[in-house]
Order: C-alpha cells, then sequence, then structure tokens
C-alpha cells in the first residue's frame, strides 16, 4: 500500500514552506509561465517532496488523468505542522 509521504518540518523546509506562499505563477498573453515573488509554488514543493514524475500520469479521458502515487496536498503540510506543534507542547508539558 502506498501512503502519503510526511511534510518535512526542519528548518529548510519550513522556509520553502514561506517562500512558496509568496510565489504565483504568472501566464503572459502567449501562454508562457513565469514565477513571480520566488523560486518555487506550493503545488511544485508538494509534488517534489512527493516524488512527482509526469510521466507516470495515465490517461483516463479527455482532460482526466490518473496519477498512481499518493501525492502531498496543501492539508498535509496543516497537519504536519500541527503535529509539530502538538510534539512540542507535549515536550513543554512534560
Amino acid at each position: 500500500m502506498n501512503t502519503v509521504p510526511k511534510v518535512p518540518t526542519d528548518e529548510t523546509s519550513l522556509s520553502l514552506i514561506l517562500e512558496a506562499m509568496e510565489t504565483a505563477s504568472e501566464c503572459d498573453e502567449d501562454g508562457n509561465v513565469s514565477l513571480v515573488g520566488g523560486t518555487i509554488t506550493i503545488s511544485q514543493l508538494l509534488d517534489f517532496w512527493s516524488g512527482y514524475d509526469k510521466s507516470k500520469e495515465q490517461y483516463v479521458s479527455e482532460g482526466v488523468s490518473y496519477y498512481p502515487h499518493p501525492v502531498l496536498m496543501r492539508d498535509d503540510i496543516i497537519r504536519a505542522l500541527i503535529e509539530e506543534i502538538r510534539t512540542l507542547r507535549a515536550n513543554v508539558n512534560a
């Protein structure tokens, strides 16, 4: 069974999350996409941490594809940070 990878909460990862929160994609009239405000978006960061590989997507129907492995979502960041806070609180109250 494939399980969703955990979102890292080390200092470097937290800095990447903050940067990604400030980054937006911008599309020009020709359809060229560029990043504004940073070097990586939240979606790109989560895909990277998930080991997402576009070549493994499976076509289902027009406009719909399936990816056979778990991919991190924004809620996984929230879940990881809540777990980290609870761990820190447990250590303070111990």
